[in-house]
């Protein structure tokens, strides 16, 4: 048996060590830019939505939330649309971030 505790101990402290290291990075941050970045983001965020929502659903009736098959009407075009926006927001988000 303490064989056995011992190789469970052995591999706690094992999983353990790596986070106990001590960091070595060294960090650039500007965090005065950081916080304009995040700042920036948050508003663009905020107000893309607000303009989505009166161009394409203020004139409709807001009814509970509903799912239906849209397959036949956009041939999946929205997905692709989807992709290429969250790769393009992605890509220029880091290298905002990375900037910082």
């Amino acid at each position: 048996m303490t064989r056995i505790a011992g190789v469970l101990v052995y591999w706690a402290v094992s999983a353990v060590a790596p986070a106990l290291a001590q960091d070595t990075t060294v960090s650039n941050l500007n965090r005065e830019r950081m916080v304009g970045v995040v700042a920036a983001g948050g508003l663009a965020i905020t107000g893309s939505l607000i303009a989505l929502d009166r161009a394409w659903f203020e004139q409709y009736e807001q009814v509970p939330f509903q799912t239906f098959n849209d397959g036949d009407e956009w041939y999946q075009m929205d997905k692709a649309g989807h992709v290429w926006s969250a790769y393009t927001l992605g890509h220029y988000g880091k290298g905002l971030l990375d900037w910082c």
